[in-house]
């Protein structure tokens, strides 16, 4: 029969049962990535900013392009892969046309890594439909929040493996 007192034994347990219960959490890792999406109406173009982790990135890199570049040297070779995994895994529509972008390169805050795009001009559309499956295909978990703002409106969603595309209606 167990039998708690007051004092240290009881303290440990209490210890115990919380890092077992605080390790069960951190078992589970979260795939996340949030694309912030704004419409830049003197420019006429959409303003993008992907946040993810950067080994997400270079896993994801390894896996379809053999080659895992160092961030911290921000070369050439890192920007072409970069942009060639974004242009295979994030798709924009502005009503049904496709919107061409350009990857403008990559920053870092807070331990991630901030892929900045900008698209080709673009009339503001009543439709922007977004298709991003970034990561989906190195994990089957992996969440999207997409973020879009236009003037003082904003709106939100979430995508994945099951559900890689939204359209956001945007009011003019």
């Amino acid at each position: 029969m167990l039998m708690i007192r007051h004092g240290w034994p009881y303290k440990h347990l209490i210890i115990l049962l919380l890092s077992f219960s605080l390790l069960s959490f951190s078992l589970h890792k979260f795939y996340v990535s949030v694309t912030e999406i704004e419409y830049d109406e003197e420019a006429q173009d959409f303003k993008i900013i992907l946040y993810t982790f950067p080994d997400d990135l270079q896993l994801a890199l390894k896996t379809n392009y053999s080659i895992a570049p160092d961030f911290t040297q921000n070369d050439k070779k890192a920007n072409q892969l970069i942009e060639k995994y974004l242009k295979a895994n994030l798709h924009l529509f502005a009503d049904a046309k496709e919107i061409h972008y350009n990857f403008l390169g990559y920053t870092f805050e807070n331990e991630q890594i901030l892929l900045l795009i900008e698209t080709a001009k673009t009339p503001l559309p009543s439709a922007l439909k977004v298709n991003q499956t970034w990561l989906t295909d190195i994990y089957p978990t992996q969440k999207n929040i997409i973020h879009l703002k236009v003037g003082n409106e904003k709106q939100s969603d979430i995508l994945d493996v099951r559900r890689p595309e939204t359209i956001f209606n945007i009011k003019k």
